[in-house]
């Protein structure tokens, strides 16, 4: 499952390295007050009013819902909520969410901008038996197509032409670096985590964890690189409450490192996030979150 998963992240960073997704299929544009979007055009329109476009897909596994919503609950603070973090989309700041039901999942982008009626655009892909790697891909693919106020999310000029084979050469290519990176994007980005060369990156983080005996296997900057992202194999395990002894001091010596801000360990052997969040917090707030696979 894993080994799938990787292959699929890794096709996600190479449509994303080419700035907008190449698509054979015809599509079909929509608009909603100061938001367009695409859509496969043999994706039916299952309601249409002044504040809401619903489309699904033909096979039926997919939903994509696009509305203007007037905000009577809050975003965040449910217990299905397994992902979430700000970022920027067609110069606008966003908030990602990724939500897991017992029969659906939902990818969301919840744009922080309210109109003059104070409602929000939310642009949610709701998936029913779908494999996660291929529902985060058909978001970003989806989303790569939203335009606000005129500006793409992926600027069409960026597109380079599509070689014959476009996968061939980045199969040659690929890295265990580019599936760390895939992955980072899909929790932090939205396409934007750059690796740092490791041999001339020098900070205060870096002698925290070499002090503690932790390798380092990348860092990457997300979120317009302002979000550091640790690529790092750990002594001990991170989920156990007997190694806080080892973790808490690890954690706190790390976030004063980083100036008092956020960031996030990946453990590159078991696949877990650890994000560490204290900015105008009383105190330290670690989530651990495990990437699905096997």
């Amino acid at each position: 499952m894993r080994v799938i998963l990787r292959n699929l992240f890794a096709i996600l960073i190479a449509a994303l390295a080419l700035g907008a997704p190449a698509r054979a299929e015809e599509w079909r544009s929509y608009s909603l007050g100061a938001y367009g979007f695409g859509a496969p055009a043999d994706w039916a329109v299952t309601a249409r009013r002044a504040d809401e476009i619903d489309l699904a897909s033909p096979d039926g596994r997919y939903q994509l819902w696009a509305r203007l919503w007037l905000p009577d609950e809050p975003l965040l603070g449910y217990d299905d909520i397994v992902a979430h973090g700000p970022l920027t989309i067609a110069g606008q700041g966003a908030l990602f969410i990724h939500t897991e039901g017992p029969t659906e999942r939902f990818l969301q982008y919840a744009f922080d901008r309210k109109d003059a009626k104070g409602r929000q655009f939310l642009f949610q892909l709701i998936g029913q038996g779908a494999p996660l790697a291929e529902h985060q891909a058909l978001f970003q693919r989806l989303g790569a197509e939203l335009v606000v106020d005129g500006v793409r999310a992926v600027p069409a000029a960026a597109t380079p032409a599509p070689a014959a084979d476009p996968w061939a050469a980045e199969d040659a290519q690929h890295t265990e670096l580019d599936d760390w990176i895939a992955i980072a994007n899909m929790r932090y980005g939205a396409g934007d985590c750059q690796p740092l060369d490791l041999a001339s990156w020098s900070h205060p983080t870096r002698a925290v964890m070499e002090a503690r005996g932790i390798a380092i296997r990348f860092v990457a900057l997300c979120r317009g690189r302002t979000f550091p992202v640790f690529g790092v194999e750990l002594p001990y395990d991170a989920h156990l409450a007997g190694n806080d002894s080892f973790f808490l001091p690890f954690y706190d010596a790390m976030f004063r490192a980083n100036g008092k801000w956020d960031f996030a360990l990946f453990s590159t052997p078991d696949w877990l996030f650890i994000d560490v969040r204290g900015r105008g917090r009383p105190s330290l707030e670690i989530e651990l979150y495990d990437v699905p696979g096997d």
